[in-house]
């Protein structure tokens, strides 16, 4: 049974035999994530949010998530080990 918010795919699309044991580049980062690699508490990160600082975000219903290209864009030009 789909669920209602579920798009049939098409034999064609890209992603139809993917399963979740294939190796696929990291995208996005979740808070978490973002705050591991950074060294830095997760609530930091939503301090910066807060404040409009930070690398971008993306809102995906109650969850937060950061593309990987906009954290490598954010790191080129601040020090996330200092204050923004």
């Amino acid at each position: 049974q789909r669920h209602r918010w579920e798009v049939p795919m098409s034999d064609e699309h890209p992603l139809r035999n993917l399963t979740k044991d294939d190796n696929l580049p990291k995208v996005f980062l979740t808070p978490r994530e973002l705050a591991d690699h950074w060294c830095m508490a997760p609530h930091t990160l939503a301090n910066w949010r807060h404040s409009g600082i930070g690398p971008k975000f993306t809102k995906v219903g109650a969850r937060i998530i950061y593309s990987v290209d906009d954290v490598i864009a954010y790191e080129k030009t601040h020090n996330p080990a200092d204050k923004p």
